[in-house]
């Protein structure tokens, strides 16, 4: 319940700055306790115009500890318990 709402929150974030864009969040593998897992969050926009000033956040759920992140395709990351990802334009 948790991870969900945590990716519900992303993808509302990451819509104020993406025109007729899709947000998509998978895991790689399995969630299990005490264990590591990694997830991808893809930004797409699909709008006739860059996107200006995006902005990616996703909060983790209570009791996940953050190990790292990866900014891909342009974006820069930071945070620990909120993770947030910009870019300052999206083709």
């Amino acid at each position: 319940m948790a991870a969900s709402r945590a990716g519900s929150e992303a993808r509302e974030a990451a819509r104020r700055g993406v025109q007729g864009g899709a947000i998509s969040k998978t895991t790689t593998g399995p969630a299990v306790a005490g264990q590591y897992l990694s997830y991808v969050i893809d930004v797409v926009n699909f709008g006739p115009t860059p996107a200006q000033a995006v902005t990616l956040t996703d909060v983790l759920p209570a009791g996940v500890a953050f190990s790292s992140i990866t900014g891909s395709g342009g974006f820069s990351c930071t945070g620990s318990t909120t993770i947030t990802c910009t870019r300052s334009v999206m083709q």
